[in-house]
């Protein structure tokens, strides 16, 4: 069971019955792919949950445009 889906910004998401592939503009001839397993989907659902309790505690600065890295403002790790 295959399940597809464009999530914007060129990223098409494809369900293969157990993990997510994430294909970088194009769903049949991407020029990137990641997989995602479950543990690894799940992780990231509890970084989205953090980064959502700072952006409700007002700690996240949102004045970046969006897809900008926080390194390419100095402020990554």
């Amino acid at each position: 069971m295959d399940l597809k889906d464009y999530l914007g910004d060129g990223v098409y998401a494809i369900f293969d019955g157990y993990g997510i592939w994430l294909h970088a503009n194009d769903h049949a001839n991407p020029t990137d792919r990641i997989y995602l397993e479950p543990s690894v989907l799940e992780a990231l659902h509890r970084f989205e949950e953090r980064v959502r309790a700072a952006e409700n505690s007002g700690a996240v600065d949102n004045s970046a445009q969006q897809g900008e890295y926080a390194t390419a403002a100095g402020q990554g790790e």
